[in-house]
């Protein structure tokens, strides 16, 4: 208890610190801060896990990383809801959440999509001679517009949020009645929102198959499905079509279920980076490829824990260290991909 408070404390900070230089680097640099941003998602989400106890520096280190879904945003439905929380919230997830209702749980994508459309506006505006006399500002906002916030930054919303959003409307289905007004308005509400995301992500696969023989007939407006620069228009679809389904295998009542699911689709997105390479970085390629070894292992971790009969506090407390080493070591590989991408920043 006494490594965990200071390793949830650093953790917290390093949060903070990450995603404010990410989000920087997001006005230009996408590929590599949403991949980063993905990891560490992925790795958050294994809080999720019906496993009971779990170690408690684990559980410190993950929960301490819940900012990276941008939980920060304030609740817009708190005083709509009042008193109400959702009674099927399960023993497992109390320690970190007290209330699974999803209208508590999504304001995260709503505010986002209302910040992308406010930046939306705000770089058109200072993009335009009229109201920035400016030249450098001027062109440096006209750029940042055509190349990331025009096309992008409605993918890019759906990206950071896909995860948690999904994760809580499908969530819904599965552990929610009708019992009262409020969770009927929930149930639409995530109903509509789990439609759009859906209907995002099949999008994205229709896009990804319909470009795929010629990367270069691939639109403008389209660009980011090979932001990398790629070589393959399915990477990024298909990465959405797996954070779907790590969601469904998230509501798996029992962990050995949850984990082996996990584990396939892992295995699976592994075998696709092995033998399609879909970026034009070898090293790119190489840091993906040992990201999905390191999923993998961290699930195979897990397993292991879950068989041990006598779970001491030493056991645990060595588990959660082995845990947290693992994971640190998982995210970091996305951060060490190709700076040289990020050579815009010479231009400013």
């Amino acid at each position: 208890m006494s490594v965990s408070k200071p390793v949830g404390s650093a953790v917290n900070i390093g949060t903070w610190v990450i995603l404010a230089v990410l989000l920087i680097f997001l006005i230009r640099g996408g590929y590599p801060v949403l991949l980063t941003i993905e990891a560490a998602q992925i790795i958050q989400m294994h809080i999720f896990l019906l496993l009971d106890p779990m170690p408690y520096l684990e559980f410190t280190f993950l929960n301490s990383m819940k900012y990276f879904h941008f939980t920060f945003f304030p609740s817009l439905f708190d005083k709509v809801l009042g008193d109400y929380s959702s009674p099927a919230t399960p023993n497992q997830y109390l320690p970190f959440l007290n209330d699974t209702t999803f209208m508590r749980n999504c304001s995260a994508y709503v505010l986002l999509f209302a910040i992308m459309l406010f930046l939306l506006a705000l770089f058109k505006f200072l993009s335009s001679r009229v109201t920035n006399r400016s030249k450098t500002f001027r062109k440096l906002c006209e750029v940042v517009y055509k190349d990331r916030v025009r096309f992008s930054f409605l993918n890019d919303t759906f990206w950071i949020t896909f995860l948690y959003t999904v994760f809580f409307a499908m969530f819904q289905f599965k552990y929610t009645t009708t019992s009262n007004v409020w969770q009927i308005i929930n149930l639409v509400f995530c109903s509509l929102t789990l439609a759009l995301f859906a209907s995002y992500m099949i999008f994205m696969l229709y896009l990804g198959f319909k470009y795929r023989k010629d990367v270069t007939e691939v639109p403008k407006k389209y660009s980011f499905l090979v932001n990398e620069p790629s070589s393959n228009t399915l990477e990024v679809p298909l990465r959405y079509l797996r954070k779907f389904l790590l969601c469904c295998a998230l509501l798996i009542p029992s962990l050995q279920g949850q984990v082996i699911c996990m584990m396939a689709l892992n295995f699976c997105f592994f075998i696709y980076i092995l033998f399609f390479k879909p970026s034009n970085s070898k090293l790119t390629n190489a840091l993906t490829f040992l990201l999905e070894l390191f999923y993998i292992g961290i699930e195979i971790l897990f397993l292991v824990y879950f068989n041990v009969i006598s779970k001491t506090n030493d056991i645990q407390y060595g588990f959660g260290l082995a845990f947290c080493i693992a994971q640190a070591l998982e995210s970091h590989p996305r951060r060490a991909v190709d700076l040289d991408r990020l050579s815009w920043l010479d231009e400013l």
